[in-house]
């Protein structure tokens, strides 16, 4: 009887910890940017707000500006961009280079 409840308050802070432990990956997994790439701009559509870019390795990707959409209207194909962007490809930053 007395090792039952023991046990007990141990088995409920270890679920706690575990519980604990997956909404921090879910919170660490929405924050921030998912990806980055530095490339070429093979195609912008302001009007859209898409904006494909392609990698030195030959790697495109197509990314939508949402926020970003006024930077998007002073990129030009050939632009060599520096791009952050969150899991679902929405542009986080535009940084133009050169």
């Amino acid at each position: 009887m007395r090792q039952l409840l023991f046990n007990k308050p141990i088995s409920m802070l270890i679920i706690t910890l575990f519980a604990v432990s997956f909404a921090a990956v879910s919170i660490c997994q929405a924050a921030g940017p998912a990806g980055a790439i530095k490339g070429e701009v093979v195609s912008v559509d302001p009007n859209s707000g898409m904006l494909e870019v392609m990698s030195p390795e030959g790697k495109t990707i197509m990314l939508n500006a949402g926020e970003q959409i006024e930077e998007l209207k002073t990129l030009q194909k050939g632009d060599q961009v520096m791009i952050q962007y969150d899991k679902n490809k929405n542009i986080q930053s535009i940084n133009k280079e050169g």
